[in-house]
């Protein structure tokens, strides 16, 4: 996943899993500081232990603003005949922080 700051500020942003999802998944960084114009890749990793679905959901914040969640990004999997595949997707910060993401 690429994110880039397409404001003319500095941006800060975190990402935190919630409780209910699964650790079949990771991703790196979880946390950054982005110069106006400047983008960076987030490494989604899928690692299933079991044959079956996994899903998990992360909410980025920007700015270390907690109260408010820019958006939320989700990840689902399938646990059977290990692959390796990669999905690109862009997100731009801000300007819509009412996009759902879900990469499957």
């Amino acid at each position: 996943v690429k994110i880039s700051n397409e404001t003319e500020n500095t941006l800060s942003w975190d990402l935190e899993g919630h409780p209910d999802s699964s650790d079949a998944f990771r991703v790196e960084p979880t946390t950054g500081k982005l110069q106006p114009g400047q983008g960076s890749q987030l490494q989604v990793t899928f690692i299933p232990t079991e044959i079956r679905s996994y899903a998990a959901r992360y909410t980025m914040f920007l700015d270390g603003n907690k109260e408010s969640k820019y958006m939320d990004i989700s990840a689902k999997g399938f646990g059977a005949n290990p692959a390796s595949y990669s999905i690109v997707r862009r997100l731009s910060c801000p300007p819509s922080p009412s996009t759902h993401y879900v990469l499957a």
